[in-house]
């Protein structure tokens, strides 16, 4: 039930990175995106969070965390149509948002 492109993009990157806090998965989310009545990517088996890059929790100052970002920058169709995460100076890296939710995870999804 989980969407094969988030299990590729989590493999890619636990063989480049340290993660840990990975997840929900399907489950443990909001079925809404917060403050809105779209449906949550995680409820579909689209979406996963990431809650520490090489053994610090993500943030702002996480030079391994952005450097995850960065390597997210995948082609179609691995590249994931939603990146949350602390980093807003990376905004021309496509789908990249960052809010005051994702400023302690990143966030990856596909649309469809």
């Amino acid at each position: 039930r989980v969407d094969p492109r988030v299990l590729a993009v989590l493999l890619a990157l636990a063989e480049r990175f340290s993660l840990a806090g990975v997840g929900p998965l399907i489950s443990g989310h909001s079925y809404y995106v917060a403050g809105t009545s779209r449906p949550s990517n995680h409820a579909f088996g689209r979406a996963v969070d990431i809650g520490t890059v090489d053994g610090e929790p993500v943030s702002p100052s996480n030079g391994g965390a952005r450097a995850a970002v960065l390597a997210l920058a995948l082609p179609a169709p691995l590249r994931p149509d939603e990146l949350g995460s602390p980093f807003a100076d990376l905004s021309e890296l496509p789908g990249l948002f960052s809010d005051e939710d994702h400023q302690d995870h990143l966030h990856l999804g596909y649309d469809r």
